[in-house]
């Protein structure tokens, strides 16, 4: 059975099927990251991530992060939001009728966002691009 594996040749990037069998050859495609991770240009834009409070979700510290903000904000969506004046990233739930900020480490409080005076949801994370553990992050 063959094995499929994805990698980029050129800056281009086209992506290679490699298969373990005697004769295989190399298929190419383009692929267009543009258009694959943001759909709507105007109102997308990224964020570095700091720190470790969503690692458990796969939001590792030092990612971009694809932030929407043309998506309307939803109980189970990743956010980030702007409470008192400063930005955080966190899953919105609804709880007993009550809106909070949950993060994905066990290490972090929920934050109720009704304690706080000022709260903004800026914007929907749709996709989180992090460096491969084997590649030292500068």
């Amino acid at each position: 059975m063959a094995q499929h594996v994805r990698a980029a040749l050129t800056p281009e990037i086209h992506p290679v099927d490699l298969h373990q069998s005697e004769g295989a050859t190399l298929h190419q495609a383009p692929i267009d990251l543009h258009g694959l991770l943001i759909t709507s240009p105007r109102s997308t834009f990224l964020l570095r991530v700091s720190g470790q409070s969503m690692r458990d979700a796969g939001i590792l510290h030092g990612d971009l992060l694809i932030i929407d903000r043309a998506i309307e904000p939803r109980a189970g969506h990743v956010v980030v939001a702007l409470l008192n004046g400063g930005f955080t990233v966190k899953y919105l739930r609804q709880h007993q009728g009550s809106w909070q900020l949950e993060a994905a480490h066990p290490d972090y409080p929920t934050l109720r966002l009704d304690h706080f005076d000022d709260v903004q949801i800026w914007g929907i994370a749709t996709h989180s691009i992090h460096t491969a553990d084997a590649i030292v992050r500068s």
